[in-house]
């Protein structure tokens, strides 16, 4: 199998799995400290799309702007650090 089937085929919304892979394919780790949030975040994503806005105990999901805020600035702050692992991975320092 190669790198892009992997890739195309990987639900990123299993965000153990999604480490496991980044792990395994580009040396990177999800920053220790975010995956909570980022795991949270997809379960509400879920809970949205999937249940009409309730978890599974019937319960509105309600989240303010302040909430989103905080995801998108997690998701932000994962991505710039996973981006510096695997460029990290792949370009030394004299190549420039």
């Amino acid at each position: 199998m190669q790198v892009r089937e992997l890739l195309d085929g990987t639900s990123f919304h299993d965000i153990p799995k999604a480490i496991e892979t980044y792990r395994n394919v580009f040396c990177a780790d999800f920053p220790q400290n975010m995956r909570g949030s980022l795991i949270r975040a997809v379960k509400n994503r879920h809970d949205i799309v999937h249940r009409n806005g309730n978890d599974h105990s019937g319960r509105l999901i309600e989240l303010t702007a302040d909430d989103v805020e905080s995801v998108i600035a997690a998701v932000t702050a994962a991505v710039q650090e996973i981006d510096k692992q695997v460029k990290a991975g792949l370009i030394e320092d004299d190549d420039f």
